[in-house]
């Protein structure tokens, strides 16, 4: 109904659309909570399309093929997008289904991808008891103030330089 009556609905996915009507009836649905507790609350706000920098397609509109590409890379198609090269930062296990993939612009400009993965409970690692664990073998790891992090083992790492990121989020 809604794509006959407005033709820009064509342009979008099902199922994305499904799921910005659903994280506007939370947003909503969050809202009344908070009126009811006795918070002032104002009104949702319309947002500029610049600041609307995510879409989820939950279990249809998207096809990964990893066979194209080489190492840690893949092609993912988005319905009503195209095909889209991405980088792995880990590899998606074989026994694991994607249930949903969400693409987000960054404020510095690039683009991620991330999974929802469902995977069954024989191929999940059980989490091991405390008492059970040897702490001979931890390490642990602490924020600094000279060094980013620094390690019960000695190691340090140095600050990050992210210079060009605070540029590129101060222009906009």
């Amino acid at each position: 109904m809604w794509k006959q009556k407005w033709s820009i609905f064509g342009e979008l996915h099902s199922k994305a659309a499904q799921a910005t009507v659903a994280r506007f009836h939370h947003s909503l649905t969050v809202l009344s909570e908070l009126k009811e507790k006795g918070y002032t609350v104002g009104r949702l706000k319309r947002q500029a399309p610049s600041e609307y920098r995510s879409v989820a397609y939950n279990q249809s509109g998207f096809d990964l093929d990893e066979k194209r590409a080489h190492d840690k890379h893949a092609y993912l198609r988005f319905s009503k997008i195209g095909w889209v090269k991405i980088q792995y930062s880990r590899p998606i296990p074989d026994h694991a289904t994607i249930k949903e993939v969400t693409f987000k612009k960054e404020t510095t400009g690039e683009w991620f991808v991330s999974f929802g993965l469902e995977a069954d409970d024989e191929h999940t690692p059980e989490k091991p008891d405390v008492d059970e664990l040897d702490a001979s073998n931890s390490v642990g790891i602490d924020l600094g103030i000279l060094n980013y992090i620094h390690t019960s083992d000695g190691k340090t790492v140095d600050w990050l330089n992210l210079e060009d990121d605070y540029e590129c989020l101060r222009r906009e």
